[in-house]
């Protein structure tokens, strides 16, 4: 069965670029082998990701994740089956702050600032998948 799981978590300390490389990458392999998909998004403040595959490698993908220090106060928004992956041409996606503006946050919060605790599960969603296809637009 698969499932798609939604989390956001609070960062603890400034991340700095090569940091969040490292997460990537280290993501990007795990997610390679235990067959997993989705896409990270990083503000200065927050963590917002989600993951698609398994139900069992997604369990074990996110029981790695909590015990992650980089970040506190994980909170699940959403955990599903699902029929099909959205997001399954990426090991792991990346969003950047940069790609936010307050036109897209408007349409997907109450006060246009990213606060992703205050996200609906459907909200946040389609946040991740509008700002990744404009990550993908810029990047081509």
């Amino acid at each position: 069965m698969l499932v798609r799981l939604i989390y956001t978590s609070r960062v603890t300390n400034n991340i700095e670029a090569t940091v969040i490389k490292d997460i990537l990458r280290v993501s990007e392999q795990n997610n390679m082998i235990d067959n997993v998909s989705g896409v990270l998004l990083f503000s200065s403040s927050y963590f917002l990701q989600l993951l698609e595959g398994p139900r069992r490698a997604v369990n074990r993908a996110y029981a790695r994740i909590l015990v992650d220090k980089r970040h506190e106060d994980a909170c699940m928004i959403r955990y599903e089956p699902i029929v099909s992956r959205q997001f399954g041409q990426w090991r792991m996606g990346y969003i950047g702050e940069g790609i936010f503006n307050k036109e897209v946050l408007f349409k997907y919060t109450t006060d246009g600032k990213f606060d992703p605790y205050s996200m609906s599960p459907d909200s946040a969603l389609d946040l991740l998948l509008e700002l990744l296809q404009r990550s993908v637009q810029i990047k081509s």
